[in-house]
């Protein structure tokens, strides 16, 4: 998913920093500017959900774009809905599509969206 992610990113232009998980993701949060996060919410050692909550301590105004397709014990709605009551900016449902992809950035981003 993270590879699919950045093709899509870089073949529109955009540069990509991806992480393995949300603890690697706050990492470099910390050490450098970052414009706009995608994250899952199912992810090994620190989930989405944590991350975004996290996230938001540090970079309150970052946009955040949560992407779920659910999983064994959580319905991908709930996810969603989880995300967004954590601070995630919008949501995105597995499986999606390229323009659904970038409809969510652009509507993450609002105006700014040229600048990245």
């Amino acid at each position: 998913m993270r590879e699919m992610l950045s093709v899509f990113l870089e073949s529109a232009g955009h540069r990509v920093v991806s992480a393995a998980d949300g603890r690697e993701g706050l990492q470099i949060l910390a050490e450098q500017p970052i414009d706009v996060v995608f994250t899952d919410i199912l992810m090994p050692e620190k989930d989405g959900l944590e991350f975004i909550s996290d996230a938001r301590q540090i970079h309150p105004g970052l946009p955040i774009i949560a992407i779920s397709g659910g999983g064994t014990v959580m319905s991908t709605e709930y996810c969603l809905r989880a995300a967004k009551s954590f601070g995630a900016t919008g949501v995105v449902q597995k499986p999606f599509s390229r323009d659904e992809l970038f409809a969510a950035l652009e509507k993450a981003l609002g105006e700014n969206a040229e600048r990245i």
